[in-house]
């Protein structure tokens, strides 16, 4: 199956820790990416859910009873009556083929991890940017947020897991709540109805700060900015 996700390549020399520019990075990313295009199985499940963000006991609790626990999610949604639930992955024929790399050339290996990490992060922009268009016409999407950012514990990935049935897609969680296959994604979208030009900028500049690594609590990650 032939990969559809375009390739930012940019984005794929910055999580491999090289310098904007960088030529050598640039085409050990092209080589990787040469390897890993036909590999990409792509799927994604994506559910709306209304729901209600508390702030002072840090909870959301969505329309079915379910309930997230993190006052970083909750001041995250505190402007949203609704959010989608997110489940995204590359496909395991991604991360055998990051394997054989890596077993051929460890540079080449890191290289195709970077890799991984922009195509799939380029396809949850997709899929819920097409939501956005089609669904959601009213409403802003705000910035994903996933299990592990800020407070929110890890552990709850299985909670987030189970509600969305990621089996369906071929996602599953280790026993040490990671997900397999290695290059998914699953996240919280909140959705805020749209406001006035002046009340956007508003919120913008309160929310400044709260871009995904930055809201990660995982300073230790590779991938961080």
């Amino acid at each position: 199956m032939s990969c559809r996700i375009e390739f930012n390549a940019a984005e794929a020399v910055r999580y491999m820790g090289a310098k904007r520019g960088d030529a050598a990075a640039l085409l050990l990313a092209e080589e990787a990416y040469f390897h890993l295009r036909n590999e990409v199985q792509p799927r994604h499940l994506l559910i709306p859910s209304s729901m209600q963000s508390d702030e002072e006991k840090g909870s959301v609790i969505l329309a079915d009873g379910t309930a997230f626990h993190s006052y970083a999610l909750a001041r995250h949604l505190r402007d949203c009556e609704a959010v989608l639930l997110l489940a995204a992955t590359l496909g395991a024929k991604v991360d055998a083929a990051v394997r054989r790399l890596s077993i051929k050339r460890i540079a080449l290996g890191a290289a195709a991890q970077a890799v991984g990490a922009a195509l799939i992060e380029t396809y949850c922009d997709d899929v819920t940017a097409a939501y956005a268009k089609e669904k959601a016409a009213n409403f802003i999407l705000l910035s994903r947020f996933s299990p592990g950012y800020g407070d929110w514990d890890l552990k709850e990935q299985s909670i987030l897991c189970r509600r969305l049935a990621t089996e369906k897609i071929g996602l599953t969680l280790t026993a040490g709540l990671m997900l397999a296959p290695t290059k998914s994604v699953t996240a919280v979208i909140g959705l805020r109805k749209s406001v006035s030009l002046d009340e956007e900028t508003a919120m913008n500049s309160e929310k400044k700060k709260e871009k995904n690594c930055a809201a990660c609590a995982k300073t230790d990650c590779p991938f961080r900015i």
